[in-house]
């Protein structure tokens, strides 16, 4: 299924966000892994950040997913 602009547009997002995500995690640790640093280092509100992952554990568990799907 061929995805439509919008909806790649979206899924590029949430990509680089999860690669912020995961760099900032590897960098600063988790207690210092916020999503208004997170939103601003790719350029996003951090409302926008919201409405790809609900919370920050959410997001960290996408991290880890997308992690472990890479080594698998």
């Amino acid at each position: 299924m061929e995805l439509s602009p919008k909806q790649q547009e979206i899924r590029d997002r949430e990509e680089l966000l999860l690669d912020v995500a995961q760099r900032m995690l590897l960098e600063r640790g988790y207690e210092d892994l916020r999503m208004d640093r997170i939103a601003e280092a790719v350029g996003v509100s951090k409302g926008t950040v919201y409405q790809h992952f609900g919370s920050r554990d959410d997001l960290l568990a996408a991290v880890a997913a997308r992690s472990a799907a890479t080594r698998a």
